[in-house]
């Protein structure tokens, strides 16, 4: 008997101190507390913000730089390029792209063509009258035409066919040229008077048609740092390129000349310079014989980045392209082209180095 108590007690005194060992045992009334490790994992979440564009395409120059809601319709504008009464013209270097081409007696003038209204400075002079071959130009490409009057020819086209052109109209008498230079000189326009009155019309506000050219940059074959183009008997444009700019400038004259085409507020500079080449023949005008060219198709050079290379063309009612002997429309770098349309007899007087 006094063996099993003995055996009870040591039972009990184990109990006691196994417990005393354990974890301590929780307060009286509260819920046991339970640690939780929690890792959190956090992935970068990347999200691509594209910019809203703050400018329009310019299907002239292939840039973004034509005003939100502004017409991207290109506009041609007559400038006079024969006289000192003509030189220096007023905002001539801002056009993005040039066409000069004789009008009658050896003398040029310039369709200066922008890809907006918007883009016209707000003083362009002198602008002078239509002439045949431009007509031919602005109707191919469907251009809001402005001119002054007319020869007897050209008035009797724009009269003919399906063009949108405006004769003298968005236009006043610059005051300043008027007294420096004379009345016939003077004829001015700017970007927001021209952009007003357009705004009246039902015209199309919206490219028509394309561009003669593609956008793309191709090295010719030839050298084309030091272009000489004789445009008509007694006019001679010099332009030369400058490799850390890329661009070319205009010069008057042959390249011994040296006589920068300089404009009231700078100079003539462009990325392309190309010269075409029509036969030329005469019209009968009242006020004596006007040129025009047959310009079908035929052939030239497309001169840029410091190269030239062989080109064709066609011009008709719907349309002006250029292409390059692959038959493929030609490239040319983005940015101003200075186009020169010359008689076939001249071909052979080109000047590439």
């Amino acid at each position: 008997m006094l063996r099993k108590w003995i055996a009870i007690l040591l039972a009990v005194a184990m109990v006691l101190i196994v417990g005393g060992c354990g974890a301590p045992a929780e307060p009286a009334g509260e819920e046991p507390q339970t640690t939780t490790s929690t890792t959190t994992t956090t992935t970068a979440s990347t999200t691509t913000t594209t910019a809203a564009p703050t400018k329009q395409f310019n299907i002239v120059t292939g840039e973004y730089d034509i005003p939100l809601n502004a017409s991207t319709r290109p506009v041609g504008i007559m400038i006079a390029n024969d006289s000192w009464a003509a030189r220096p013209q007023a905002g001539l270097e801002t056009a993005d792209l040039f066409v000069e081409i004789e009008t009658e007696g050896a003398i040029t003038r310039i369709l200066a063509i922008f890809g907006s209204s918007e883009r016209v400075p707000a003083l362009l002079a002198p602008v002078r009258s239509a002439r045949s071959p431009f007509v031919q130009i602005a109707q191919a490409l469907d251009l809001v035409y402005l001119h002054a009057g007319g020869s007897v020819p050209a008035k009797a086209t724009l009269s003919k066919i399906d063009i949108d052109h405006l004769d003298s109209a968005a236009c006043w008498r610059e005051e300043s040229l008027w007294n420096e230079r004379d009345y016939e000189h003077s004829l001015s326009t700017g970007g927001k008077k021209l952009t007003e009155y357009l705004a009246d019309r039902s015209w199309e506000t919206t490219p028509t048609r394309d561009m003669p050219y593609a956008f793309g940059e191709i090295k010719g074959n030839a050298a084309g740092k030091v272009a000489q183009v004789k445009i008509s008997a007694s006019e001679t444009a010099t332009f030369r390129y400058d490799d850390t700019s890329g661009l070319y400038t205009k010069y008057l004259g042959s390249t011994a000349s040296d006589e920068l085409h300089e404009t009231l507020d700078g100079k003539i500079t462009v990325s392309n310079v190309i010269v075409l080449y029509g036969d030329k023949y005469g019209e009968s005008a009242t006020n004596g014989a006007t040129c025009n060219f047959d310009l079908a198709n035929g052939n030239g050079k497309l001169i840029t980045g410091g190269t030239a290379r062989d080109i064709t063309y066609t011009v008709t009612a719907d349309g002006f392209k250029l292409y390059e002997t692959d038959g493929s429309i030609a490239s040319v770098a983005t940015g101003k082209t200075y186009i020169c349309i010359a008689d076939t007899a001249y071909a052979e007087a080109l000047k590439l180095s």
